[in-house]
């Protein structure tokens, strides 16, 4: 088995990290491309798979209605369903989905107006 020597001073396997000059407007427009045509089929992508509202999973209106009969009147509960769901900044900034708070308010506005306690 032959083996090349290595040639002293020389890392294998660097490369120069500089970006061409000339390449780099040229790359900032390829990136930029990419994200707008990656953020369409995410859309898309969203669009086609429809709302996931618990745990990534498919739920019928009935089950969400009990799940929400479940949770509402207990603190714990609510505190693990915001918990779960929220994002937290370093600045102490606390983000919940739009689309929770919507699906909480319309599920409460159910039992005030048809009383199904």
């Amino acid at each position: 088995m032959v083996t090349k020597a290595r040639i002293k001073g020389k890392k294998k396997g660097t490369q120069d990290s500089a970006i061409p000059p000339d390449l780099a407007s040229r790359w900032e427009t390829i990136v930029a491309e990419a994200a707008k045509r990656i953020f369409i089929k995410r859309k898309a992508m969203a669009k086609a798979i429809g709302q996931r509202p618990y745990q990534g999973l498919p739920v019928k209106a009935s089950d969400l209605t009990a799940r929400w009969a479940q949770i509402r009147h207990n603190p714990a509960a609510l505190a693990e369903v915001f918990s779960g769901n929220a994002k937290f900044r370093e600045d102490g900034k606390v983000f919940v989905p739009s689309a929770l708070i919507e699906s909480m308010t319309k599920e409460e506005e159910k039992f005030r107006e048809g009383g199904l306690e």
